[in-house]
């Protein structure tokens, strides 16, 4: 009986001898008193990078609710509908309370999400990009071209043949996500000298300098490197002369890398 909703209940019975004789129907009245039970079922509803997690309430004697989905959110709704981005077990309350007795009960259940996501990462080597992911589909696009579709580069690796920037979109598990952009650079650059034009200053610095091209430049690529060879920064411009940097640099000796109108310089400086 403790199923039963509170409230006031009408029954009819009658009884069966051992010689199967039925007595008449017996009627009586009878009050179930509130008594608060929460249950709550869910469903698991997957999307793109996303899952939204159903959930009613199956509570008896609940007039108010109060929902813990386990990430920090909570809910006075009765049935909400939570979106999750991260999958994980999240450990999902329920408390009910009934409002006429002040009398609450609270049921948590360990509730595992499923989240799909498209691996969109990029391993780069040279001009040469490879996107991460596995049963997929890709489609390599030009950044700087509005993110148009490259033709023909649908495989895994994309070797560029011009300096630009490049993604991939990866179709993966019926899901569709595009990569961040990645700079090359290298390709075909000459190495035409043009040193006595650049300023970079000051030098030795604290991570704080400007570098000064002389004049103004076109598609503008100022890369800063260790003295390891380790890429710590990169900036780009389509236009302009004089360009300040801040960077949170370790003292050391390092390498800014400009290409500007197609030529190409290296400046050694130090950060004190």
């Amino acid at each position: 009986m403790t199923r039963i909703p509170k409230g006031t209940y009408s029954i009819h019975f009658r009884f069966r001898d051992s010689r199967g004789l039925w007595s008449l129907v017996t009627h009586d009245v009878f009050i179930k008193n509130p008594l608060p039970i929460a249950d709550f079922r869910h469903e698991i509803i997957q999307h793109c990078d996303s899952t939204v997690v159903s959930f009613t309430d199956r509570s008896v004697d609940g007039d108010r609710f109060l929902w813990n989905f386990g990430d920090g959110r909570t809910s006075a709704l009765r049935n909400p509908r939570p979106t999750f981005h991260t999958a994980g077990t999240y450990r999902v309350s329920l408390t009910v309370t009934d409002t006429i007795i002040l009398r609450d009960s609270t049921l948590i259940r360990e509730i595992v999400v499923p989240v799909r996501k498209v691996d969109t990462g990029i391993r780069e080597e040279g001009i040469v990009l490879t996107a991460n992911a596995l049963n997929a589909t890709f489609q390599w696009v030009d950044c700087n071209n509005n993110y148009r579709p490259i033709p023909g580069q649908t495989g895994r690796s994309f070797t560029a043949t011009v300096n630009g920037r490049f993604a991939v979109e990866v179709t993966q598990g019926g899901c569709v996500a595009l990569s961040a952009c990645y700079a090359i650079i290298t390709v075909d650059v000459p190495e035409i000298d043009f040193a006595e034009k650049i300023r970079l200053f000051p030098n030795p610095n604290t991570g704080q300098f400007t570098i000064d091209l002389g004049e103004d430049k076109r598609e503008v690529w100022i890369t800063v490197f260790d003295q390891h060879g380790r890429k710590v920064e990169e900036t780009y411009s389509d236009y302009g002369r004089e360009f300040n940097l801040n960077l949170d640099l370790k003292p050391g000796i390092y390498f800014a890398r400009i290409i500007a109108n197609g030529k190409l310089e290296t400046i050694r400086f130090v950060v004190r």
